[in-house]
């Protein structure tokens, strides 16, 4: 695909949710593989094609979700951020992973195999699904 390619599929995902929506999300509704310990990171074409879309004016990058706080690089096409009505809350998906990172290699946590793009009311946001494990029976 293309640099333009790319940066039009972007701003297709952008437009077909209607709602702020973090890299790792855009990665994975293109098909992409969002990498990190939780899915935190996304596709390195991605976050490229992201730049160049904010360099170019075309969406902008908000530290949290305006309407739920939920704090998170979080994107949106140019002028369209909807208004803030929440305090930024929690920690983000990136320092959630490198908290339970260590505890997932000791076996303590589980995870999901694939990252899943979680769709709420206000953001769409990616991560891989995990849990304690459960005690031996």
């Amino acid at each position: 695909m293309s640099d333009i390619d790319l940066n039009q599929a972007v701003l297709d995902v952008l437009e077909r949710y209607g709602r702020p929506v973090t890299a790792p999300a855009v990665t994975v509704a293109l098909g992409g593989v969002a990498g990190g310990v939780l899915g935190e990171l996304p596709a390195p074409d991605i976050a490229v094609a992201l730049q160049h879309l904010r360099g170019a004016g075309q969406v902008e990058r908000l530290p949290a979700c305006p309407t739920c706080g939920t704090v998170g690089e979080i994107w949106v096409p140019a002028g369209e951020a909807p208004a803030i009505t929440s305090a930024i809350i929690g920690p983000d998906l990136a320092e959630t992973a490198e908290t339970l990172g260590p505890l997932i290699a000791e076996g303590e946590i589980e995870v999901g195999e694939r990252v899943e793009v979680i769709e709420g009311e206000c953001c769409v946001r990616a991560s891989r699904p995990w849990r304690p494990t459960p005690p031996p029976s």
